[in-house]
């Protein structure tokens, strides 16, 4: 375990967890460990939130299982709901005008374009194109009435996606990048590239202000907390704007290098129980389990 500038645990009543990679492990799963462990924060007074790229209806499978009543900070901080209605409490859609030519270059190169939504109704998520890869295949098949097919997101649709990405192989992920390079406007736009677990790529387009750390501000506006009164839990790229804005900024023993080097503090692996000993090792442990932090 690697501290860098410890601070006392007793101050934090926020803990913000990314979910893939953080909170599940390398088989998605949940364990029972980590859910007692996340339960014994909730008893401890400390609002356990959760903070993904998922979106909401995903994201509260999870929460449900575990017994959250947090708001949910979907699609990294561009989509804030109710964990229950999946009402919106707080949206940040692209500016569809500046993304349309993307979506009509991607469909023209035969590339599968997502879309989210952000309703609380299905389908949330559309696409256009059948998707090439085995991952993306039976990510439309588990997501079932979630999702809907159209002929072309540029043509089929009028909204302002959330989210717009391409899900890939990493030669097909290159050539998306450079299809939507000149259509890139970093004062509207902000591209996140990421693999995942799967070996699947991911190239996504988001609002510029859509990132984990302003949802982490929503929240604190929303609760009457502090910054430096949140803990945030990462393992990914698009997490490191949250393990900075936090009081104490965590990285899991499976983070990527650039999560580890911004992070106050590294625990263990994710399929190592490393969430769960870090709760009830360190977060817990001077606050007394079970008494309430105020």
């Amino acid at each position: 375990m690697i501290v860098r500038g410890r601070r006392d645990w007793m101050q934090y009543r926020l803990l913000a967890l990314d979910i893939d990679g953080t909170l599940l492990n390398s088989r998605s799963e949940l364990a029972a460990r980590t859910v007692a462990a996340v339960r014994q924060a909730c008893a401890a007074g400390i609002k356990v939130c959760l903070v993904s790229g998922r979106r909401p209806r995903s994201m509260a499978r999870i929460s449900d299982q575990i017994g959250l009543d947090t708001p949910l900070v979907a699609l990294n901080g561009g989509n804030i709901t109710t964990p229950d209605t999946l009402q919106a409490l707080h949206t940040i859609a692209l500016d569809r005008p500046k993304v349309e030519p993307i979506m009509r270059a991607w469909w023209n190169a035969g590339l599968t374009t997502f879309a989210s939504r952000g309703t609380a109704y299905p389908p949330d998520m559309y696409y256009d194109l059948d998707p090439s890869i085995p991952q993306s295949q039976e990510y439309i098949k588990v997501e079932g009435e979630n999702i809907a097919k159209v002929y072309s997101l540029a043509e089929s649709t009028d909204w302002n996606p959330l989210r717009l990405s391409v899900n890939d192989n990493e030669e097909q992920i290159s050539y998306a990048r450079d299809l939507a390079k000149p259509f890139l406007d970093a004062q509207h736009i902000r591209p996140l590239l990421s693999n995942h677990y799967d070996g699947s790529w991911y190239y996504e387009l988001y609002p510029t202000q859509a990132t984990k750390a302003n949802g982490l501000r929503f929240l604190g506006e929303y609760f009457g907390i502090q910054p430096e009164e949140m803990v945030a839990v990462g393992d990914h790229i698009n997490d490191l704007d949250m393990i900075e804005f936090a009081g104490l900024g965590v990285a899991m023993g499976n983070a990527q290098p650039a999560a580890k080097e911004v992070a106050d503090l590294v625990i263990g692996h994710h399929d190592e129980d490393g969430l769960a000993v870090f709760i009830e090792d360190y977060l817990l442990k001077e606050a007394g389990r079970g008494r309430k932090i105020v």
